[in-house]
């Protein structure tokens, strides 16, 4: 169980990363890079909007991995 937790915990590490990568900053980041002009996302949405509130949840997923993986190992 231990080895699971800590690939989950692998990966919503990555894939955080990636966004926070992706976030629009001041230089416009690396969606503006790979051709996402004007700070839209595909579907007409802001992609900053939709960029934050997928931090967030990823941000709230990878501590409570990080409790659940560390209490079990403890334990």
């Amino acid at each position: 169980m231990a080895m699971i937790l800590l690939t989950l915990l692998l990966l919503a590490s990555g894939f955080q990363v990636v966004i926070i990568l992706m976030q629009h900053g001041r230089g416009g980041g690396l969606a503006g890079a790979i051709g996402n002009s004007g700070g839209h996302g595909a579907l007409g949405t802001p992609a900053g909007d939709i960029f934050t509130v997928v931090t967030i949840v990823s941000t709230i997923v990878w501590i409570s991995l990080a409790c659940v993986t560390g209490w079990w190992i403890r334990g």
